[in-house]
């Protein structure tokens, strides 16, 4: 019996559950060095057009904002070509209808 009064032995295979948690880090390992890989992609495309790279700087010199953010607002803007307005980008960033008095 445990602290909890249950029976100390678990309904888990402690063999299985190590292969399942060894097998998760492999492919958690994987993932990880493939989004490095995309990651870098991103940003040599960024890099290598001009009007992206200006807005991508104009973006991450707001404190706070990452490449990553940065990145997502270029695409959901379609490189601030969607959304002109201040107040509609503030809408969007919170996930509120844009109208009168809505913010």
């Amino acid at each position: 019996m445990n602290k909890t009064g249950l029976p100390a032995q678990s309904f888990v295979n402690p063999l299985l559950q190590k292969q399942l948690q060894r097998n998760s880090r492999k492919s958690l390992m994987a993932l990880k060095e493939e989004q490095k890989v995309i990651d870098h992609q991103i940003q040599s495309l960024i890099q290598a057009d001009t009007r992206l790279k200006e807005l991508f700087n104009w973006i991450v010199s707001v404190p706070r904002i990452g490449p990553a953010t940065a990145t997502e607002i270029l695409v959901v803007t379609n490189e601030m070509k969607a959304i002109t307005d201040p107040k509609q980008m503030a809408a969007s960033a919170v996930r509120l209808p844009c109208g009168r008095g809505s913010i």
